[in-house]
């Protein structure tokens, strides 16, 4: 059985989008996939901002693939949002603590593509959101 190593998107330091309720992709959190390959996938992302413009995230992947997994979105008042591959999960009452998003999975793709994560404000507000250093997307090859 081989190895292989995680590859990591790695956001490099704190980024803070103002208003703006379009979903656009993370430059850091962002990992080329091969074709015809199975990999296991992990999404942590940490994020604080306004109560009034909320955040809102998804996950894209390559056009063929198939699907394994879950995406929750959790925080201290224990509010749960679970969201599929490409779908948009929207999380309302931000406000300024920080709350994260964890979503983890198996993707098998048919053609080579790009896993992506992208965020913006829930409502356009020029209140500060803010995705934090430290937030990742990775995968393992698994074959």
């Amino acid at each position: 059985m081989v190895n292989f190593a995680w590859i990591y998107g790695l956001k490099s330091a704190d980024q803070t989008i103002n208003s703006d309720d379009t979903l656009t992709d993370d430059a850091d959190m962002i990992i080329a996939l091969a074709a015809n390959t199975i990999y296991e996938f992990e999404l942590f992302a940490v994020w604080t901002g306004d109560a009034t413009a909320d955040f809102k995230y998804a996950v894209t992947v390559p056009s063929g693939f198939v699907e394994t997994g879950d995406a929750g979105y959790y925080e201290s008042d224990n509010d749960d949002v679970r969201t599929g591959w490409g779908d948009t999960a929207g999380v309302t009452a931000v406000a300024t603590n920080n709350h994260a998003a964890w979503m983890r999975g198996v993707i098998e793709t048919t053609t080579s593509g790009n896993v992506t994560f992208q965020w913006a404000q829930n409502v356009s507000n020029a209140g500060g959101t803010n995705l934090l250093k430290n937030s990742y997307i990775k995968v393992r090859r698994l074959s």
